[in-house]
């Protein structure tokens, strides 16, 4: 009878284990550092597909990934992990229900003997288990839901006698080198799933306060992400979203200041005979229209604007051409295509822009973070607008030919940057371009 019970039993496990599991999960927390130290709200997006989802400072992102499951069976479509396996003293069984209802979770021993059980409701996301107390030997974990069943070997290796046991976890507990488990009054955290796929990149903007910083990353392993919170506030006390790019901070949207930061007014302009001859500090927004357009696109200045010391938030500054490159350079652009005029480079472009907001398939990857809207521009040669939707320009605080200066661009149909360096009418200072400030 007994060899009919392990004959029987590894039978199951063979029919119903998942040899080609190929899951990861990756447990991100997140912390604070700088002006705060603590964390308010996450906001999460995947790049690549454009989910998004958003949590509480404290809470903990479990990116799931299931992709390339196999089963013996075709009508097993969940998929169980068991980790460390072996085991000495405990173990984390982790189920993926295809559907949410009551389970049984069984742990037999090889004789067929049934060691212990638990009953309960599962939801459809993962849910975890730990099993603890075994003597050394070769178990079998086999899950049963209403219409689903699987299994999994376990090999324990402990030389102590325990108690066995299997329990819920309903919070993960799980330290490592790079994860710090934010613990409050005894009170553990709470763990948002995420659909994930190993390479997908993620953006993270974290706030805390009047702070925010963004940041991308593609996780591979089990970490806390730590936020460097700095102030950027202008003259209209409009606080911004910063972006750590390689060593720089950079503004992660466009100013929409309509004072300096000593609180002095920039004058407004909306004639356009005016601003085709101005040679001094003024601003204006896209089509005249502040309610449409301050929000997503910011204002629109003139270089000699963007050339006075109190335009950005104190402590920050209108990038020089050499702060640029910096940038274009991180991103992967050689030296030599830095120093270039015209489109240079390969994919900054891509890099740099947003994922939505662009005309005719436009749109990028925002892999940087520093989402660049096509705001469009107003030129000097008529004081018009044109080019929302398709482009997008930016001041340096770099001075050239007496009358220009140098300015970045990005447009639509283009991956690359363009670095206008060799005279046209797009550095005429009169023009109207975007400003992004840089941390000083």
């Amino acid at each position: 009878m007994k060899n009919f019970y392990i004959l029987s039993l590894i039978s199951v496990f063979t029919f119903f284990q998942l040899p080609n599991i190929k899951a990861q999960n990756y447990l991100i927390s997140f912390a604070g550092t700088g002006e705060s130290t603590s964390v308010s709200t996450v906001e999460v997006e995947n790049l690549n597909s454009g989910a998004t989802l958003v949590l509480n400072g404290g809470d903990i992102l479990r990116l799931t990934s299931l992709t390339g499951i196999t089963s013996a069976r075709e009508s097993c479509s969940s998929a169980i992990r068991i980790y460390p396996n072996p085991m000495v003293s405990q173990s984390t069984v982790c189920i993926f229900p295809p559907e949410e209802g009551n389970a049984i979770i069984s742990l037999y021993d090889l004789t067929g003997k049934l060691i212990i059980q638990y009953s309960g409701f599962l939801k459809n996301s993962a849910e975890e288990f730990r099993i603890s107390g075994l003597n050394s030997g070769i178990y079998v974990v086999h899950v049963l839901g209403n219409s689903y069943h699987f299994s999994e070997k376990l090999l324990c290796t402990s030389k102590k006698e325990g108690t066995p046991l299997i329990e819920r976890i309903s919070s993960l507990q799980k330290s490592g080198d790079d994860l710090i488990i934010p613990k409050s009054a005894g009170i553990s955290p709470n763990i948002v799933d995420m659909p994930y796929q190993i390479g997908d990149p993620l953006k993270f903007k974290v706030t805390s306060g009047i702070y925010s910083t963004i940041r991308t990353d593609i996780p591979t392993k089990d970490k806390t992400l730590a936020f460097h919170f700095i102030q950027c506030t202008d003259g209209d006390d409009n606080n911004y979203p910063v972006v750590e790019i390689g060593s720089q901070f950079w503004m992660a949207e466009n100013l929409k200041t309509t004072r300096y930061n000593d609180g002095t007014p920039i004058p407004l302009v909306t004639c356009t005979d005016e601003w085709r001859n101005l040679k001094t500090p003024w601003f204006c927004w896209y089509n005249n229209d502040e309610t449409t357009n301050k929000t997503n696109y910011g204002a629109l200045y003139n270089w000699f604007a963007a050339n006075t010391s109190e335009l950005c938030p104190t402590g920050w500054h209108v990038p020089t051409d050499e702060e640029w490159k910096t940038l274009e350079m991180f991103l992967g652009m050689t030296w030599e295509s830095a120093n270039a005029s015209g489109f240079r480079g390969t994919d900054q472009g891509t890099q740099l822009k947003s994922t939505t907001g662009w005309e005719c398939g436009g749109n990028g990857s925002n892999s940087s973070g520093f989402s660049g809207l096509p705001s469009g521009a107003r030129w000097l040669d008529t004081g018009n607008f044109h080019n929302i939707g398709i482009f997008a320009g930016w001041w340096s605080s770099t001075e050239i030919f007496g009358d220009g200066a140098l300015i970045r661009y990005l447009f639509y149909g283009c991956n690359a940057v363009n670095r206008m360096a060799n005279y046209s009418s797009y550095m005429g200072k009169q023009n109207g371009f975007s400003i992004r400030c840089v941390k000083d």
